[in-house]
């Protein structure tokens, strides 16, 4: 069951980075895709994980890892 999640999350994240290379790959952001993926299909995943950190994280949150450690 988990395989058929393997290419559909490498291919959210690794288009992520490339949208936003100045965050890159965080680990523990394979646990959000992952859930996400579980809801809906990979497009729909990799723009609500784009929302996700783009408007709703805060700008800084991963510039000082600051808020990650919080979280």
């Amino acid at each position: 069951m988990v395989e058929k999640f393997i290419d559909p999350m490498r291919n959210v994240l690794t288009t992520f980075v490339k949208r936003n290379p100045t965050i890159g790959y965080c680990q523990g952001m394979n646990f959000i895709v992952g859930t996400l993926l579980r809801h809906m299909n990979e497009v729909e995943s990799f723009w609500v994980f784009v929302s996700i950190a783009e408007n709703i994280l805060p700008l800084d949150y991963y510039s000082d890892m600051l808020g990650i450690l919080v979280d």
